[in-house]
Order: structure tokens, then sequence, then C-alpha cells
């Protein structure tokens, strides 16, 4: 049900811009094309283009980027350490 309320909302949103005389239609819409559901499309092109953007910006923060040599391993408790209750965790020596 919330998914059908914010696809309508959407609807209202963005299809209009790609109607047939409307503000998109001479520009974007010369590339999507206009019509029922080109509103959506750019919807979902532009979530796209903003999830390549935010993967190509992690990337190039190197924290980030080598996170997997950063941190240590972490190894699991000896039997022994486990059964007294302890929430030590071993942290292998590289």
């Amino acid at each position: 049900m919330i998914a059908a309320i914010r696809r309508s909302k959407a609807a209202r949103v963005f299809e209009p811009l790609f109607a047939v005389n409307g503000p998109l239609a001479g520009s974007v819409g010369q590339i999507t094309g206009v019509g029922p559901g080109r509103g959506i499309g750019l919807l979902l092109v532009s979530m796209g283009l903003l999830l390549v953007m935010a993967s190509v910006v992690s990337y190039l923060y190197p924290r980030l980027r080598l996170v997997e040599e950063e941190l240590p391993d972490a190894v699991a408790a000896d039997p022994a350490t486990v059964e007294s209750g302890s929430p030590v965790v071993n942290v292998a020596a590289d």
C-alpha cells in the first residue's frame, strides 16, 4: 500500500514534466521520449546515476577503499573463554 502511495505521488510530480508539451519535453524528452511512464523513467535513471556517483566517490576515498587492509581480522575466541561468558575476542596478529 505504501509503495502504491509513493508511486502515485512520484507520478504526479514527474509525469507532467514529460507530457507532450511539458517543461522537459523539449530537452530531456528528446532523449527519453514523452508520454505516460516517462516521468518515472527519469526518476529511475536519476537514481541510477546517483548510485553510480556515490560508488565513484566512495572508491576515491582511500580510507573506505582500503578498509579491508586497515582493519585487523577478528578470530573467534578459544572455547574456554567462550564458556566463561567473557565477551573478549582475540585479534590475529599479522
